[in-house]
């Protein structure tokens, strides 16, 4: 029966929309774009960095991840953990998207 539980916990947990693998890494670049981005309208009000190791989430892109202005709880912890030098880890959804729809935003970050 224990057994069953877990499969049972490891099968939804493989079919959520939310792209679960926590990725991991230092902060390698970081970008920020306005509501009048010269970058196109699919990154305006972004907050866009990528992580050395690069991350790896069913449906997301391995390179760029992004943040989204009104979180700015997550924004204000990437950047002091970028101003520390501390490895993030996140969580990235792979329903909410920017740029070309494989760019995915973060929900969660810690370290």
């Amino acid at each position: 029966m224990q057994n069953l539980k877990k499969l049972l916990l490891l099968g939804l947990l493989i079919c959520s929309p939310l792209a679960i693998a926590a990725n991991s890494g230092k902060i390698a670049t970081i970008s920020t774009s306005g509501s009048h981005s010269t970058w196109g309208t699919g990154h305006r009000n972004i907050v866009q960095f990528t992580i050395f190791g690069g991350f790896d989430a069913p449906g997301c892109d391995s390179t760029y991840a992004g943040i989204r202005k009104d979180e700015s709880i997550l924004i204000e912890a990437l950047f002091q953990a970028r101003a520390i030098g501390q490895p993030i880890n996140v969580q990235l959804d792979n329903s909410d998207t920017y740029y070309d729809g494989t760019r995915c935003i973060v929900t969660d970050l810690w370290y």
